[in-house]
């Protein structure tokens, strides 16, 4: 079936400006809309626009051929406001990423933004939104969206939206309200538009922003933005038009597909293209889509798709221990332009884990995984991938884990195979033969991404840190002093990562430079999104000597490398060392000692050195760190594998089931899974009002705490305040957590400064609920001390026992 964009749109519509057209405005709203007049819904919309505190805006209407009293409303709105446009269509699209394509085209903003007919803007939406977005110089925003769950009860709401510390966990699901989001027009020439295949019809939103997160500075302003009701709505797309995540997945990794939704080729777009080795899933989808639009006028005549062979497309899935992190983001990234990047998922809930060729799994070191057990049960590949030696790690105390060379290799045996990411690491343990298929990849360097190299001008010299907070921590007396020393002749700005500790450091010295601080985030793609119009020359790399080092991998030099910036960094391995034979070293070492640093940064102030030094760092990196590396991982992989036809994957997907069913059967939490199973943990009793309890940090260094919470299969509302006070009772942290946002028998985490030299010692917490409902009460679990192998008396003795609650420390 070939239906194009160009063919829907085709004398289909009417052009009615506003009455102040001719004048542009800095933010043009787009808004599709059908069959809200008649309830009122439409008409609150448009309202909240007009009253908005911000004014310098044009709004225009996508009537998609409504017969329910909205084009009457739209002409009433048209005279009422001299900014409000329309687009009438002549006969129903349905289809609102079209709409808005159209909507597009007559947009004169240097911002976009959108307006649904189930939503209603909170008032100064779009004017604090505006200022965030320029303080920041971000290209995109999202804010915060309220969703009325309940149709009965609209009282009955959750708050949505993604931290920016977590944007990565996007390449799994969406957490961003699409009312929510304002970009730059202008970003539209690299990202493209919203993706018009029917495949993506309830997530188009949900792709679109994920790819501005990959390319561009996106920011989560705080911002209350809007009330979403379209869930109470029978008519609303999310409820008549079903998702088919495993289709998906496959049209996301179509190739040249983010080429193909560029303004310049969009309206060639075919909505229910399909590739030619397109899976049996796919082409049922691609059936049950013409189906349900076979009413449209665009849509005259059915061309029947040919039966194909009942097999998946192939489909490596990542998943990786903890937040997704640089970790395998600098791996499988698809800013890299290389064609394998199609093969790789972070979905990993059952129906992809089955139809999956292999899973890869990073940095896990829990031998005892349930995960990994759970497809070792269902006979899916699995290959481990490892950036540290955890090995190490925990024999010299540094990583605080149960894990031993002999559960290792007994494990490692029957894995399909064993992934590092350094020359070092992958020689040591192909050697020490745990398993007889070893790979080595590398990170990819995204060229991409690359900005120009960055010039010093008017003696204004900066500098950036982008690595762990520890690393900074150890090393910033001495480089105050490193930088008190050089800003005797130039202007030095450096930026950092925002931490209370080390503001206070900087608040208390005399420094005579001054200090950029910027947000943590585990994404790598908006780590250099936020530093890349920073005109960065010099980053900065310190280090202490471990013996891990020798097994980490240069990541610093490929970031400085697209930031235009020269790299600093402490003599020390892996630094100091070739990763091979043709290794440059295109950064200058250092010991740690200040007249070393304050050497190697004087080196870096002539423009025509630091440049030179960037362009052969540059030059290095896409040749050593190639998408080249994944070349006889993938090819071992599809030589390896099965190719899974519907057969196997039923047979897998039942495996999977099993296995889960027979945890819930085993456990003892009340046949619901629990977060932490494996563990003996227990449900407090509902609190009523406070709990104060306590945990022993089996790390050496944390940054998140998460916690269990019980909601009983309940809807608790409310707020807790939370205080983590450490073994000197000094309070370390201290926020108020929406009841709504926790989720029954799952982790919670709790984000706070980094804590270090942790290990073994008490932490206490204090928990203080206030609840709106006080029937909906919860619980915390924490650690099951069984003082007797008798259940009667265990119930007798437990109000007296431990009260240490049950953490994961990460």
């Amino acid at each position: 079936m070939d239906v194009r964009v160009k063919d829907i749109i085709k004398d289909n519509s009417i052009w009615l400006p506003s009455q102040d057209y001719n004048e542009k405005k800095k933010l043009s709203i787009l808004m599709p809309t059908f069959g809200r007049g008649k309830n009122g819904f439409f008409k609150r919309a448009v309202t909240s626009y007009i009253e908005q505190t911000f004014k310098d805006t044009e709004l225009i209407i996508i009537d998609d051929a409504n017969t329910d009293g909205t084009a009457e409303q739209i002409d009433e709105f048209m005279k009422q406001d001299k900014r409000i446009s329309c687009v009438r269509h002549k006969k129903n699209m349905g289809l609102p990423s079209i709409s808005t394509y159209e909507a597009l085209k007559k947009a004169r903003g240097e911002y976009i933004g959108f307006l649904f007919d189930d939503c209603v803007l909170y008032p100064s939406a779009y004017e604090r939104t505006l200022e965030r977005m320029e303080e920041d110089g971000a290209q995109a925003s999202y804010g915060r969206v309220l969703v009325h769950t309940d149709k009965e009860d609209m009282s009955k709401s959750v708050e949505i939206y993604c931290k920016e510390t977590f944007l990565d966990n996007l390449e799994i699901m969406n957490s961003i309200g699409n009312i929510a989001i304002i970009f730059k027009k202008d970003i539209l020439e690299t990202v493209g538009y919203l993706d018009p295949h029917v495949c993506l019809s309830r997530v188009n939103d949900w792709d679109f922003i994920t790819r501005i997160k990959r390319k561009f500075h996106l920011i989560e302003t705080g911002v209350l933005f809007a009330s979403e009701y379209g869930v109470t709505q029978s008519n609303s797309l999310g409820n008549s038009y079903l998702i088919n995540l495993l289709a998906i997945d496959e049209y996301l990794k179509v190739p040249d597909r983010e080429r193909r939704i560029l303004l310049s080729e969009y309206e060639e777009i075919n909505i229910f293209s399909e590739e030619e080795n397109s899976s049996y899933n796919f082409s049922s989808e691609m059936k049950k889509s013409l189906d349900f639009f076979k009413n449209k006028y665009w849509l005259s005549k059915f061309k029947i798709i040919q039966e194909k062979v009942n097999t998946f497309d192939d489909n490596i899935v990542i998943y990786e221990a903890g937040s997704i992190s640089a970790s395998t983001r600098l791996i499988f990234n698809r800013n890299s332009n290389d064609n394998y990047q199609k093969l790789f998922s972070y979905m990993y809930m059952d129906r992809n884990l089955a139809r999956s060729r292999a899973i890869i799994l990073a940095r896990e070191t829990n031998i005892q995984s349930p995960l990994l057990k759970k497809l070792e049960y269902a006979g899916i590949p699995v290959y481990f991938l490892w950036d540290d030696d955890f090995l190490l790690l925990t024999k010299e105390k540094i990583l605080n884990s149960s894990l031993t060379e002999k559960d290792f290799k007994k494990i490692a045996k029957k894995l399909n195979g064993l992934i590092f990411t350094s020359k070092n690491f992958y020689e040591n343990y192909k050697e020490k033969g745990y398993n007889s298929n070893n790979y080595l990849l590398n990170p990819i360097y995204l060229d991409g991404l690359e900005k120009e190299i960055s010039i010093i001008e008017n003696k204004q010299l900066n500098i950036a840190f982008t690595g762990g907070l520890w690393r900074i921590k150890k090393f910033i007396k001495m480089l105050i002093d490193i930088l008190n020393n050089i800003g005797e002749e130039k202007k030095v700005s450096l930026y950092l990562l925002k931490d209370k500790e080390l503001e206070n450091v900087l608040n208390k010295t005399k420094i005579n430079f001054s200090v950029e601080w910027y947000d943590f985030t585990l994404s790598y793609d908006q780590l250099i999104n936020k530093l890349i119009n920073k005109n960065i020359h010099i980053l900065i790399h310190p280090a202490e000597e471990i013996n891990n080092n020798i097994n980490k991998t240069k990541n610093a030099l490929i970031t400085a490398s697209l930031l235009g910036a020269a790299l600093i960094t402490t003599d020390g391995a892996p630094y100091n060392m070739k990763d091979s034979e043709d290794d440059p070293m295109p950064y200058l070492l250092a010991s740690n000692e200040e007249k070393y640093w304050v050497e190697a940064i004087n080196k870096m102030l002539d423009n025509s050195v630091r440049i030179e030094m960037v362009k052969k760092a540059r030059d290095y990196c896409k040749k050593r760190y190639s998408a080249r590396c994944l070349d006889k991982l993938i090819e071992d992989v599809l030589k390896d594998t099965p190719k899974v036809d519907i057969n196997l994957y039923s047979e897998r997907l039942e495996k999977l089931a099993y296995f889960s069913g027979k945890i819930q059967r085993s456990g003892t939490f009340n046949q619901i899974i629990v977060d932490g199973v494996g563990e003996d943990i227990i449900a407090t009793k509902k609190i009523d009002k406070n709990l104060k309890t306590f945990f022993i940090a089996d790390k050496n260094k944390f940054s998140t705490i998460s916690i269990i919470f019980g909601t009983h299969q309940r809807s608790p509302q409310g707020t807790c305040k939370v205080k983590v006070f450490d073994e000197k009772n000094t309070k370390i942290h201290d926020e108020i957590i929406s009841l709504e946002e926790i989720t029954d028998n799952k982790f919670f985490g709790i984000n706070l400064q980094d804590v270090e030299n942790a290990m073994g010692k008490k932490f206490y917490i204090f928990f203080e609920f206030n609840y709106i409902n006080t029937q909906n009460k919860v619980s915390i679990y924490e650690r099951n001390y069984k003082y007797s192998n008798n259940k009667l008396i265990r119930n007798l003795i437990r109000p007296f026992r431990k009260n240490e609650i049950y953490v994961s420390l990460s």
